[in-house]
């Protein structure tokens, strides 16, 4: 446990932000590996996944919803050093999203044959999103709760042990993978179980739920401040769950129009064929690795409320960009041109405004307020 209200904040922010860095971009390493030996199998196989994946994600909003109102929640109750209350947002963070996952995996396990035939008929297609998929739902609680133990220790200032346990996690999948998915594992003679697309599956759960299981007991350990109680883990509070639910509603409904959209493109995608929906799985998961921070963590945009927190976010500022802001050759063209060359940040400002360009994420530097 680490108190972030003293000292400097300049360390606080990069004691926190690196290993949050390299911690969410290990995680993309999942679907890469995933992508990479369902791709060995076949076009269908990897189609199947691909089409799957769109549609998980959808109910991965849930996760988004009520993850960003847990970092409010714990965080601020751990600010002010009101351990019974971070204890109970804690509790409450877990239990909720573990209900939400149940209530959203059952739902869409019950949908999945339809959504999948909205998107293709062919056999080998389908199945492989079936064989992919049903796991997947199945323990999509572990999945959330996962994500939960990352959040919880990093609002308590620890983002070296979700850094671990994600690593870990990657790692186990990348021996897994091949080990389940093929006979023999590729490249070497090594005997596999030839699962195919649900070895990948497979591998995919066992890493997650390892790794919250570690996480968990760590969580549960002496060594934390804030502990959570089994007992408080079966029991609702509703003041609590209200803001859980309430807060990160505004990032939940963006998330969900967002994934909404890939869905939409993903059928127009499906109308060409099978090859072109493994093209996109393939390349979808290459944008996933090179927005995985700005997609997976914190709304960056939040922080251009003020110009100098650039300088602290520089490594983000252009896939801000890209989401928060219009005309995308126009501002490629301008954040070559101007932040490379180090501008201050008020001339900026008003260089914005004076190509524009929408500045609601910049403060007025004239002096006002």
């Amino acid at each position: 446990m680490k108190d972030l209200t003293n000292g400097s904040i300049i360390k606080h922010i990069f004691s926190l932000s690196l290993p949050t860095i390299i911690g969410f971009s290990l995680q993309m390493v999942y679907d890469l590996v995933d992508i990479f030996w369902i791709g060995m199998i076949s076009s269908e196989a990897l189609a199947g996944v691909t089409i799957f994946g769109s549609i998980f994600w959808l109910i991965g909003s849930l996760n988004d919803i009520v993850g960003q109102s847990s970092i409010s929640v714990i965080s601020q109750n751990f600010g002010r050093k009101d351990l019974p209350a971070t204890q109970i947002a804690i509790e409450q963070t877990i239990t909720f999203k573990v209900l939400l996952a149940l209530v959203a995996g059952a739902l869409m396990a019950l949908f999945l044959n339809p959504l999948i035939s909205f998107f293709t008929n062919e056999p080998a297609v389908a199945k492989a999103a079936f064989d992919y998929g049903y796991i997947r739902l199945f323990l999509l609680p572990i999945m959330f709760a996962s994500y939960s133990v990352n959040t919880i220790l990093r609002c308590l200032g620890d983002a070296k042990t979700p850094m671990v346990l994600m690593l870990f996690s990657s790692v186990l999948n990348v021996i897994l993978d091949p080990l389940f998915m093929f006979a023999t594992v590729p490249f070497t003679s090594i005997p596999g179980f030839g699962l195919g697309v649900f070895g990948a599956a497979l591998a995919t759960v066992i890493s997650q739920s390892t790794a919250f299981f570690i996480g968990f007991a760590y969580l549960l350990s002496k060594k934390n401040l804030v502990r959570p109680s089994i007992k408080g883990l079966f029991r609702l509070h509703w003041e609590t769950d209200k803001k859980l639910l309430t807060i990160g509603l505004p990032t939940g409904f963006e998330t969900i129009s967002r994934n909404v959209s890939q869905i939409i493109v993903m059928k127009f995608v499906s109308t060409f064929g099978t090859a072109v929906i493994a093209a996109t799985g393939i390349a979808g998961s290459a944008m996933q690795v090179h927005h995985a921070v700005y997609t997976r963590n914190v709304n960056f945009a939040k922080l251009l409320d003020k110009p100098e927190n650039l300088a602290l976010v520089c490594l983000q500022c252009h896939t801000t960009l890209h989401g928060h802001l219009t005309g995308w050759t126009r501002r490629n063209i301008f954040y070559q041109d101007k932040i490379a060359k180090g501008y201050d940040m008020a001339e900026w400002n008003n260089a914005l405004k004076e190509a524009g360009m929408v500045t609601d994420y910049f403060i007025d530097t004239s002096g006002g307020e």
